[in-house]
């Protein structure tokens, strides 16, 4: 089974020249199918004009605007060797992923599947964050903590919202907890138009697809259970987020594993070296996130409130929270006789005859 996915230039020709690699059977089906309709808000033939522009490390070719057009990419997803059975069910997961509805996921504007190849029409963004870390550690720049929090912050809130089983489409139609599976710097783009940072990859390897761990992934930013049993939970997001985290405060991957097999690693008792993390309050944050008990890792949603109040320790923050959800609860039972007395009085005066003045 081989999976691959690239992204192409728009060109004059885009079926002969920006597609050509693909097979002229689905290129030729693309090209009727988004060139029927307006499927972007714009016209598409319009669209096609524009020059191509080489961005990062990855050959990722993108569409070209000037101010009249929005940019996009094109990816182009090419599955060999697979059912028709499984190919469908690729087209459904990314036809979903076109439903998100939050600003930290990436904008899938279109699905066109032909044949064993899936085309997707996104947002452009400007680069990726394994691009961004590299530059700031070429320039030997660290990354300041306001700017760590916010791209934390940003990225857990996203994340949150994946996880959230009681979240809506565009449409209003109800969505399932997702599960990324596979988060890491090259799945996450900068847009720097509007200082967003958006989580992208969904479902493009066939681990992915089929809901269990790959050899493509990369195992540093892979959770212990993923390593030692190919388990993939909510948990296993949060690990990863918090291994990108790490890189982000010190501007290098950390290496748990050495040279050993994670089952040698990941023991009882085991913890992580985080001596290069300078900051107390990023480092308490780290200690949380990486630990060996997914149960005891904080939940998106917990990280994503948690980053809104950097001025208390995590440690400091359970607690805290708990004693508010209890005063909370306290004051229940006295508002509630409030309101009642309230709409007692309310009623007596309502009963009571109206008196008029006579001059």
């Amino acid at each position: 089974m081989a999976i691959s996915n690239r992204f192409y230039p728009f060109t004059l020709d885009p079926t002969e020249h920006a597609l050509g690699g693909v097979g002229k059977g689905a290129t030729d089906n693309f090209a009727r199918t988004i060139s029927t309709g307006n499927v972007l808000g714009i016209d598409l033939k319009e669209l096609y004009e524009h020059k191509k522009e080489q961005l990062g490390t990855e050959d990722v070719c993108t569409i070209y605007s000037n101010s009249k057009l929005p940019k996009f990419t094109v990816k182009v997803v090419q599955f060999d060797g697979l059912n028709k059975d499984f190919m469908e069910f690729a087209e459904l997961k990314l036809n979903t992923i076109c439903g998100f509805s939050h600003p930290g996921i990436i904008r899938y504007h279109k699905v066109v599947r032909s044949g064993n190849v899936i085309f997707i029409i996104a947002d452009y963004c400007d680069r990726d964050l394994e691009q961004f870390i590299a530059d700031r550690r070429i320039a030997c720049k660290s990354i300041p903590k306001e700017l760590f929090l916010f791209i934390l912050g940003q990225l857990t809130d996203a994340l949150a919202y994946l996880h959230n089983p009681d979240k809506v489409d565009r449409g209003g139609h109800p969505l399932s907890s997702i599960v990324h599976r596979n988060l890491k710097p090259t799945s996450i783009l900068l847009r720097e138009h509007d200082n967003r940072v958006v989580i992208t990859n969904f479902g493009l390897c066939g681990g992915d697809l089929l809901g269990s761990a790959t050899n493509a992934n990369d195992p540093t930013y892979m959770a212990p259970e993923t390593l030692l049993y190919g388990d993939i939970v909510a948990a296993s997001d949060v690990w990863n987020l918090g291994v990108i985290a790490y890189e982000l405060a010190t501007l290098r991957k950390p290496d748990f594993l050495g040279d050993k097999e994670p089952t040698e690693v990941f023991v009882a008792g085991w913890k992580p070296d985080l001596s290069d993390v300078t900051d107390d309050f990023i480092r308490s944050i780290l200690e949380k996130i990486l630990v060996l008990d997914l149960t005891e890792r904080p939940t998106a949603k917990k990280l994503a409130h948690l980053l809104r109040i950097p001025n208390i320790s995590i440690d400091e923050w359970g607690p805290q929270n708990t004693t508010l959800e209890d005063r909370c609860t306290s004051l229940d039972e006295p508002l509630s006789r409030a309101n009642n007395e309230i709409a007692f009085l309310e009623r007596e005066l309502a009963s009571r005859p109206t008196l008029t003045c006579r001059t």
